[in-house]
């Protein structure tokens, strides 16, 4: 998957609704029932962003999050207790996210 491909998955499975003119921009719902209109996050290359995605993931999720994290930071299926997953890339955590929800592509 492209980048721009990963980011707009992303940002989808969190809420954002995807501009179909420009794709690296959409509206994100807010709790007061207004939308604010943004560019996407990059998950690719920020962890903050990524940090934020991870929170949306629910509890039965996460431990599968964490599995696939470990596949793919060190091939090994030890999850949150290598060191390699907590020092995982925000590229590593996106295709980890991915993944796990279903919606990772393969090139």
């Amino acid at each position: 998957m492209t980048n721009e491909q990963i980011n707009i998955a992303i940002a989808e499975a969190c809420g954002w609704k995807i501009d179909q003119e420009r794709k690296t921009h959409g509206f994100k719902p807010l709790t007061d029932g207004c939308r604010t209109y943004a560019e996407l996050p990059d998950y690719c290359n920020n962890l903050n962003a990524m940090h934020e995605a991870e929170k949306v993931l629910i509890l039965t999720k996460r431990g599968e999050y964490l599995w696939h994290l470990a596949l793919i930071c060190c091939n090994c299926e030890e999850g949150s207790r290598t060191f390699e997953t907590t020092t995982a890339t925000a590229s590593q955590r996106a295709e980890a996210f991915l993944r796990t929800i279903g919606k990772w592509e393969e090139a």
